[in-house]
């Protein structure tokens, strides 16, 4: 069982969006766009991946990430496995990160966000831009 509320959020998320990348019929798909859809799943994935590993690993835990938010929205294409890949290491690293700050009222750090917010308010922030873009995907991957 998790101490921190978000833990099981974030996990449940990231292991429906690997479900998701894994049930396109052709790998190739999941960098398509569709429509008036200007950013594919794969883009999206790579989003995904930035976004944790900037605002979680290296703004909670400390570690070494440097973000290159343009090249997560950038056409270059990477195989599905190093995205599922790089989904299930920020999966662990979410749930390392989360398990160390348990306390939801402490201050996010102020220069990730520009201003000053608690970890809650930014944690739930970020779960539900997560499933924001997970939605995205499945509605994406059924038809548009």
């Amino acid at each position: 069982m998790y101490t921190n509320p978000f833990t099981n959020q974030f996990e449940g998320y990231l292991n429906q969006l690997i479900k998701e990348l894994n049930a396109f019929d052709k790998e190739e798909q999941i960098w398509k766009t569709k429509g008036q859809i200007t950013n594919s799943p794969g883009i999206l994935a790579k989003h995904i991946i930035g976004n944790l590993n900037h605002f979680l690993g290296f703004g909670l835990g400390y570690t070494d990430y440097q973000r290159d938010r343009p090249a997560e929205f950038s056409e270059d294409r990477v195989p599905l496995a190093d995205l599922i890949k790089g989904l299930e290491d920020a999966k662990k690293l979410v749930v390392q990160v989360l398990e160390k700050e348990t306390d939801l009222n402490k201050p996010f750090p102020k220069e990730l966000f520009g201003h000053e917010g608690t970890l809650g308010y930014y944690v739930a922030k970020l779960s539900t831009h997560l499933a924001y873009h997970v939605g995205q995907i499945n509605y994406y991957r059924r038809g548009v």
